[in-house]
């Protein structure tokens, strides 16, 4: 199965509802997000 997808770097709302707890890195004064259930797994997170 193949899925048409385009990158864009125009910021869109995601009209989504998901539970996830949140993440803090490990670092000091590092970034605490959540990853949204069935996104790609990076080393990066996205920032909402």
């Amino acid at each position: 199965m193949s899925t048409n997808v385009r990158a864009s770097s125009t910021p869109v709302a995601l009209d989504t509802e998901f539970t996830a707890i949140l993440l803090q890195s490990p670092t000091q004064g590092g970034w605490t997000y959540v990853q949204m259930p069935g996104s790609a797994s990076t080393s990066a997170p996205a920032v909402w």
